[in-house]
């Protein structure tokens, strides 16, 4: 639910693109990537930064891996959509004194443009008296018309699919420096993980895949961003460090919808796509279902992970019945 001032914003938004006689979007709305009709084909865009995990990697001096994030968390989002990622863009502030990093962070960013077949198409670097050193990008890919995917196609007894995370990735650095500041070390800020090759590799097996869900902010409430009135039960028993130093100190609640866990993005596929999918994504896993409900819902281990009135940091017990067994069609 939005507040006021955010639904305000969203209907000008709409009105101005009705309004609009040479473009129009489509897709679902508040997806990973915007996604609009040029007539010809469909342009998808997405935008993003590195959030509060710029701070660290500022004072650990991995200023590559700034770079990285950047793109990996624009270029994870355009995959969503079954995009074909084509060129990014980058927005730089720093002082003159911090300028000296901005190589290096470019650096971070043409390494991972070299490994996902895409190419750094330019940017603008603001150099300011008085700022933070930060960086947004932003990322353009194109997508056949009949290959979009909006999570339209997901329905009761699809097979939820995970593919690991290369570690925390961009999302959840505010609430470990809170509640855990000691897990914030180099070897803990790793870079996140782009999933081109396994998600290519899926395109070019499956015809379409039901739908791609990024585990970013927000956590596994991600896929309720799925148009649909659809229960996500998952259950994995893979539990990598550092998340299981996590688990000392979140609750069940916590976990979920501010980390990863271990699984940085997420398939979901037909059961008769199963096997291909496995094949095609080498290091997938099946993780969960998807059953019918009256609302979009996501369980874990057995656990809702959301509650409309949760306090953060406060779980309250609530006992759910999981009555999907994998299999089921």
């Amino acid at each position: 639910m939005l507040d006021d001032a955010t639904q305000s914003v969203v209907d000008e938004i709409e009105k101005t693109q009705l309004n609009n006689s040479l473009v129009k979007t489509v897709g679902t709305p508040n997806y990973f990537a915007s996604v609009v009709d040029t007539g010809h084909n469909y342009i998808a865009t997405a935008v993003d930064g590195v959030g509060s995990k710029i701070e660290h990697l500022l004072k650990h001096e991995m200023y590559d891996t700034i770079g990285k994030d950047c793109f990996a968390m624009c270029y994870n989002d355009l995959l969503c959509v079954g995009a074909n990622p084509i060129g990014f863009s980058d927005h730089i502030t720093s002082t003159q004194q911090d300028a000296h990093i901005i190589p290096k962070v470019i650096s971070g960013i043409l390494d991972y443009c070299g490994f996902a077949f895409t190419v750094l198409t330019g940017g603008e670097t603001e150099i300011l008296q008085k700022t933070n050193f930060h960086i947004s990008g932003s990322m353009m890919g194109t997508v056949s018309k009949d290959r979009l995917i909006d999570g339209s196609r997901v329905e009761h007894g699809d097979v939820i699919l995970g593919l690991p995370s290369s570690g925390i990735h961009a999302n959840g650095w505010t609430a470990i420096n809170k509640m855990m500041p000691e897990l914030i070390t180099p070897e803990n800020l790793t870079a996140t993980k782009i999933y081109a090759r396994e998600i290519m590799t899926l395109m070019a097996r499956v015809a379409e895949p039901c739908a791609i869900v990024n585990i970013t902010g927000g956590g596994f409430r991600n896929l309720e961003r799925i148009p649909k009135n659809l229960q996500y039960e998952l259950t994995f028993d893979y539990t990598p460090d550092p998340f299981k130093d996590l688990q000392c100190e979140f609750n069940h609640q916590d976990l979920y919808t501010q980390f990863n866990m271990g699984i940085g993005m997420i398939v979901i596929v037909k059961m008769k796509d199963l096997a291909m999918s496995l094949d095609a994504m080498k290091d997938s896993r099946v993780i969960g279902g998807v059953v019918e409900n009256d609302r979009p819902n996501v369980i874990v281990h057995g656990q809702d992970i959301f509650f409309g009135d949760a306090d953060p940091y406060v779980f309250k017990e609530k006992e759910v019945c999981v009555e999907y067994q994998l299999g089921d069609n």
